[in-house]
């Protein structure tokens, strides 16, 4: 079988969440970076996938093929995916990413992009910028969440700087090489290394978006940076803790509260050993989450989780905000939709969007259609502009 070749940019047009694998959570992965892989290889490669181990090989085999006959892109977004499920302790994960990375400066070299380690703490944050093209509108600055990379979210950035937007991606603590050469690990108070960032680039006026988990750590940004004056929740994630037991069964979800409640670090990690042993991409999620966030163990992971509601700070969001949800998300509950709407009590101005099937865009951060939704937040931006300016030139 002969490859198609990709273009820069990958193919986002193609829209529809594909069915490649049994499993949801490789399913959703397979489906999340399809547009810059070729469909024809990844279905045929998962077929042979049946455990992380098999990812890791099948993925490595595809990026090495792709690297061979000159595809940077697809090579780049293998390697990622080989790499994304292996732990801290593996010796394969830093090689594989380097490889992803040294292909993605290809995929990249023409595009004007500029690269920048933002000073945090005992390491950096690194970025990637792209200026707008022509007169600038606003600076999108844009964060991933539990395990997000930068590259995959700056794809977008040619499209948003076309739009009139100067666009700065970043990994932050606990992201992608902010976490992996810098051992950064995430805060609770995302408003800290936000504004790392905003100080580095000389902000006093942006617009912040945040992805997946960084639902929750957008809005905490915004609610404690009054540089930030236009706030995207893509997608919502309204309280982590319980998008975690949402997923479990009832009776463990309630047994594990009472035992963080009483301390009870024997029944806590009794419980995540049966959560682990029920499949190896939820064993996986776990430790990572331990990894992320710098716990000493799960009752120290559970107790960060705990932390990571909107609730506490909602009602302290000034700004516009552009709240978006997928209809059937696999990860966040709709109900945190309404949740989070119904939170946000003193905002400027608020514009609630709900994708669904009939958009393809029904899953969680919209992957099967993300061209969509980058013009719908580009529709969203530009009218905030417009309206920015009518209010200068008011008599």
């Amino acid at each position: 079988m002969e490859a198609p070749q990709a273009t820069a940019r990958g193919d986002r047009r193609k829209m529809g969440y594909r069915k490649l694998h049994p499993v949801e959570g490789l399913d959703f992965a397979l489906n999340r970076w399809l547009p810059y892989m070729c469909e024809a290889e990844v279905a045929e490669a998962a077929a042979r996938i049946a455990s992380l181990d098999d990812w890791r090989r099948e993925f490595t085999r595809l990026a090495e093929r792709a690297e061979q006959e000159c595809r940077p892109l697809n090579g780049a977004f293998y390697y990622c995916a080989a790499e994304f499920f292996l732990g801290r302790d593996s010796a394969a994960r830093a090689c594989l990413m380097d490889r992803s990375l040294r292909l993605y400066d290809e995929v990249i070299r023409d595009w004007g992009a500029e690269r920048h380690d933002v000073p945090y703490e005992s390491g950096a944050l690194p970025a990637l910028v792209l200026r707008a093209k022509g007169r600038r509108l606003d600076t999108l600055v844009v964060h991933g969440g539990f395990d997000s990379y930068k590259e995959e979210l700056f794809m977008a950035a040619p499209e948003y700087a076309a739009m009139g937007f100067d666009v700065i991606v970043f990994d932050g603590p606990g992201q992608g090489q902010a976490l992996r050469r810098h051992g950064l690990v995430m805060p609770s108070d995302w408003e800290r290394p936000v504004g790392s960032v905003l100080s580095h680039f000389g902000l006093t006026d942006c617009t912040l978006m945040g992805f997946s988990l960084g639902g929750y750590l957008a809005p905490r940004a915004a609610a404690y940076d009054d540089r930030i004056k236009r706030l995207i929740v893509n997608d919502v994630l309204f309280d982590f803790f319980a998008v975690f037991t949402n997923r479990m069964p009832a009776a463990t979800a309630l047994a594990l509260e009472a035992a963080l409640d009483a301390h009870d670090g024997g029944t806590v990690n009794a419980i995540v050993e049966g959560l682990a042993a029920m499949s190896d991409v939820i064993r996986w999620a776990l430790a990572h989450g331990v990894e992320v966030s710098g716990a000493k163990g799960y009752v120290d992971y559970f107790r960060w989780l705990r932390k990571m509601t909107t609730a506490e700070f909602s009602h302290r969001i000034t700004q516009d905000v552009l709240v978006i949800a997928a209809r059937e998300d696999h990860i966040v509950p709709m109900r945190q939709f309404y949740q989070q709407v119904g939170a946000l009590t003193d905002v400027s101005s608020l514009t609630a969007q709900v994708f669904t099937r009939a958009d393809h865009a029904h899953q969680h951060c919209h992957v099967a259609n993300t061209a969509m939704v980058i013009d719908f937040v580009g529709t969203w931006l530009r009218f905030q502009n417009r309206l920015a300016s009518d209010r200068m030139n008011l008599p």
